[in-house]
């Protein structure tokens, strides 16, 4: 029983109760005309039960204005600035069609479960959706966010009319200013909304600049390639054990009850010790490489690791906070070069904050204006011949857009690379040729190619991406995904919507509009990241 067949009981019993009363009134006070038998005792015992009946169907009632009213909306929600936000949830309207509009939101919980199934395709957010039946046991429908668009908070009207498909907004009083504030500071990308106890939870994620402590390296090492699924520990550790010599006496001392002597072993060189750090951070009973796999291949790798993890099991060794940065340096050159995003010249234009805050295009504009062969070096980078993969064109128009930003030096330069490489990514040019005598293209190509005198025009343009990439990896940080939960504010209602065109009104005219929404304050909580839920 939803919401309105509960108020037309209510009120119908109120009726039969308030008659019911009044003919009992009038009937002991006639009592001695009329010749209704027992009488005295049907009254008592009708009125009994009409009035158990009226106390049920109030309490039904109360019980069905549990939680926050739903609505279906042929506009937008309004809101008050500084004193409300809305938050929009994108939904198909599918999804929308399995809630009811007569029955309370008690709460919205995310569904872990659920959402993990979805392994092979795009990862989707289920939420839990419960509502109020009143006595009835409540109702937990599962709803899908549509994964193509996201979840946006909105501080103003004008926001809200940008969006165009459908779905549902939640109406919350709040610290609109304080709220936005640490959404913008953070740079904080909403997952999806819980609701409790009336309050609107954001689930949000944000990337955290990992800066060497123990908890960013150990990320980093188990970061793995998505391809070959090797782990940075896999691969820091596979260089390291490059110089190890492969008897064991030359490694490690031959009882491992001796302390650690003698300058000829292996592990008191600079890898040696680099390689006990770095098992001693992981712990000697754990490794990210599949040891049994290297014994089955007969690696000489698999004996080395063993002499050196049984040496750290069974003895004392320091790890030198020296010894720490250097390894965090190493992994992170590993992870940027194998692993994360920026490892691949497509994804330039992505243009990531570099470490002094400012976004890569910014770095690499003042660093050209200053620097005559890395805006040469540019010029080549987003150069394409014919026929190449349509793959880096964002990346080449990236950098070309950059370049356009000193005309005067960069066209030039970009004619005289077309000249010298031309359409055939296969030509083979010679930098050493008399004719390229006193071009600073060619000075610059010579550096990119380190030395070599015959090159692909494909190669040198290679060479000079990876000369970009080099800059972009010691500019850019590398970062990890963090959680946080934002308590955002006091649900007053949700709506459901689906989007048409509406004439935005101007700020007056919405000042002067009586909001529809009852003002109500709330406590803010904001629970800063850190804490994921």
């Amino acid at each position: 029983m939803n919401k309105p067949q509960s108020l037309y009981l209510f009120l119908f019993l109120l009726c039969v109760t308030i008659l019911a009363f009044t003919a009992a009134i009038l009937a002991f006070r006639f009592k001695d005309s009329l010749t209704v038998p027992h009488l005295d005792i049907i009254a008592p015992v009708v009125m009994s039960v009409l009035a158990v009946v009226l106390l049920i169907s109030i309490a039904h009632l109360v019980m069905q204005y549990r939680g926050t009213s739903v609505n279906l909306q042929d506009m937008p929600p309004r809101i008050a600035r500084e004193d409300q936000m809305v938050l929009f949830v994108p939904f198909s309207g599918e999804q929308l069609s399995r809630l009811s509009l007569n029955n309370n939101i008690i709460d919205v919980k995310y569904n872990v479960v659920e959402s993990g199934k979805r392994l092979i395709e795009p990862r989707k957010f289920v939420l839990d959706v419960t509502q109020s039946y009143g006595f009835c046991p409540t109702k937990k429908i599962q709803v899908v966010v549509n994964s193509d668009s996201k979840c946006q908070l909105l501080f103003t009207n004008e926001e809200i009319a940008q969006i165009n498909e459908p779905g549902m907004y939640f109406v919350v009083s709040g610290n609109a200013s304080i709220v936005k504030s640490n959404l913008q500071k953070l740079k904080l990308n909403i997952k999806y909304p819980e609701i409790s106890d009336s309050n609107l939870l954001l689930s949000c994620e944000y990337q955290k600049i990992c800066t060497g402590s123990m908890e960013d390296l150990l990320y980093i090492l188990k970061s793995q390639n998505i391809q070959s699924g090797e782990t940075v520990y896999e691969k820091l550790l596979s260089d390291i054990f490059v110089t190890c010599p492969n008897r064991k006496d030359q490694v490690v001392p031959d009882s491992t009850s001796v302390a650690l002597s003698g300058k000829e072993l292996w592990i008191n060189t600079n890898s040696g010790r680099l390689a006990l750090s770095l098992m001693k951070i992981l712990g000697p009973e754990k490794t990210l490489i599949d040891l049994e796999d290297l014994k089955n291949k007969g690696s000489p790798l698999y004996n080395k690791i063993i002499w050196v993890k049984d040496y750290v099991a069974n003895n004392v060794c320091h790890v030198s906070e020296s010894s720490v940065g250097l390894i965090f340096n190493r992994a992170k050159g590993i992870f940027c070069r194998n692993i994360a995003r920026i490892s691949k010249y497509y994804c330039v234009h992505d243009d990531r904050v570099t470490t002094s805050g400012q976004k890569f295009s910014s770095v690499l504009a003042e660093a050209m204006r200053k620097d005559e062969k890395l805006l040469i070096t540019m010029a080549i980078a987003s150069y394409s011949c014919d026929g190449t993969a349509n793959v880096d064109a964002e990346a080449n128009y990236f950098i070309r857009s950059i370049l356009a930003l000193e005309p005067q030096k960069s066209d030039p330069v970009l004619k005289e690379v077309e000249e010298l490489l031309g359409s055939n990514p296969y030509k083979t040019i010679d930098v050493n040729n008399i004719k390229f005598a006193g071009s600073k293209v060619c000075a610059v190509i010579k550096e990119l190619v380190r030395g070599s005198t015959g090159c692909t025009v494909q190669s040198i343009i290679n060479a000079a991406r990876m000369s970009i990439l080099e800059k972009q990896w010691d500019s850019v940080p590398v970062t990890r995904t963090m959680g946080s939960t934002m308590n955002i504010g006091y649900v007053q209602k949700i709506c459901y919507y689906n989007r048409r065109e509406v004439e935005v009104s101007t700020e007056e005219e919405v000042c002067s509009i009586v909001d529809d929404v009852a003002s109500t304050s709330s406590t803010q909580n904001l629970i800063l990241p850190g804490n994921v839920q």
